[in-house]
């Protein structure tokens, strides 16, 4: 019965009999070899009527106690259930959003599967039956994901109204944008997959076909660090738009090796500049959440950052911060929801003037987690520090170092590790004037 989940019940009063009859009929159906769906998630359906009109309940009795037996007198048959309710798909998907809530799933992660689901609902529509959603309809939706142009949301001549048609006939208006890269069409499909293994697991659908989907073409592209020449050409350009904050930024990542989300969520009051550390408040995995040590070239541009600013202000992009908090349309959001909103705008904008500056094609081998590779790259040349320091001040995890995890327990010396890091050498990324400051 595609993907529906079908109920039926045994109308008798007598616990006993109910669970050997239920045992009974299932062993009876798995000797007809149904599937494993069939068996476990639907008793009787209409096209089981002809295999079970010949069941002998009495021959498969014969052994049971006298009292089961006496219990034959009742009238026992087979009825349906009450009709349920359509599972509809927004009903289930705010279930799957409140389950996450519950288990401290965090806000960041939270917004990325709500940005999942909108795409489901919007090809699928938000009141479509989950049963209805069969291999076939995962396999176009992931056509559909593939066709989609960036950021249409901000399109005038595109609207969330009539985006799948626009699609499904081949609009020569999405011609004028670029598509979806493959990396967010992956990441959508997974989160997709993660939402439906929730509702398999409930017992709302028989089988999550996102599982199966075939995407081994659609691989996800690795991206490469930056050349010494295209960060150059990266600062001069900021210079040369006046664009302060953005030089400050770039430098900084280069020489924390931060995430752009870490970097964009460091409140002052998180820098202790007088001990070269930072609180760094990663998400991404246990180890995200980390004190950072401050490299002696990156001090200057920390104090420059800091100047005027309150302890509850923004290391970075503070008045966007402030604007995005502000604005009536975010006023009902979370503070972790504005964050994400905060991140993807600068991200966005960071983005463009990479692409500016390396042209598209290039840009498709680099952004702005490149510069983590950049960092890690300098600190692996400082032969002082070890494995376990390095995985720390990048923000991975030591779960498979039994010594660090067990013993150590994450124990960690900041003066060490202060004066380790000063070895590291980005001198090569620098503008002269930037080699001045620091």
């Amino acid at each position: 019965m595609g993907n529906k989940v079908t109920r039926k019940s045994l109308n008798t009063d007598n616990l006993t009999l109910a669970v050997i009859l239920k045992l009974y009929i299932l062993q009876h159906l798995q000797s007809l070899q149904l599937t494993p769906a069939t068996l476990y998630y639907t008793f009787f359906s209409p096209k089981n009527a002809e295999i079970l009109k010949d069941f002998k309940i009495d021959t498969l009795l014969h052994d049971v106690e006298n009292s089961v037996k006496r219990a034959l007198n009742i009238e026992h048959k087979v009825i349906d259930t009450p009709q349920q309710e359509k599972n509809r798909l927004s009903t289930f998907a705010d279930e799957f959003i409140a389950d996450k809530k519950q288990l401290g799933t965090s806000e960041k992660t939270i917004v990325k599967y709500k940005q999942a689901i909108e795409y489901l609902e919007l090809y699928f529509g938000s009141a479509i039956d989950l049963g209805e959603i069969n291999y076939k309809a995962v396999n176009t939706f992931k056509s559909f994901l593939f066709k989609l142009p960036q950021r249409w949301k901000n399109k005038r001549d595109i609207n969330k109204s009539n985006l799948k048609k626009m699609v499904e006939k081949n609009s020569p208006v999405l011609e004028r944008y670029e598509r979806l890269n493959i990396n967010t069409v992956l990441e959508i499909l997974k989160r997709c997959k993660a939402v439906f293994e929730y509702f398999l697991m409930n017992e709302y659908i028989n089988k999550n076909y996102f599982t199966n989907l075939d995407v081994t073409r659609y691989k996800k592209r690795g991206k490469r660090e930056f050349k010494h020449d295209e960060f150059k050409s990266l600062l001069r350009y900021c210079n040369d738009k006046e664009l302060q904050e953005e030089y400050n930024f770039f430098l900084f990542l280069l020489m924390s090796g931060l995430r752009r989300g870490e970097a964009l969520s460091i409140p002052i009051k998180n820098i202790e500049i007088e001990k070269y550390t930072i609180e760094i408040m990663g998400t991404k995995t246990d180890a995200a959440h980390r004190i950072g040590v401050i490299h002696k070239d990156c001090e200057p541009i920390i104090r420059e950052q800091m100047k005027n600013k309150s302890e509850s202000d923004y290391l970075f992009f503070n008045r966007e911060a402030i604007e995005i908090r502000d604005k009536p349309l975010h006023r009902d959001k979370s503070d972790e929801e504005k964050q994400v909103i905060l991140e993807q705008r600068i991200g966005i904008r960071l983005n463009k003037h990479i692409k500016a500056v390396i042209g598209a094609e290039s840009k498709k081998e680099i952004d702005i987690h490149s510069l983590r590779k950049n960092y890690a790259q300098c600190l692996y040349m400082v032969n002082e520090l070890k494995d376990t320091e390095l995985k720390t001040l990048i923000g991975h995890s030591t779960s498979k170092d039994v010594t660090d995890t067990h013993y150590l327990r994450g124990k960690r010396d900041s003066a060490v590790l202060k004066r380790k890091i000063d070895l590291a050498d980005f001198g090569e990324f620098f503008l002269s004037e930037c080699a001045e400051k620091s």
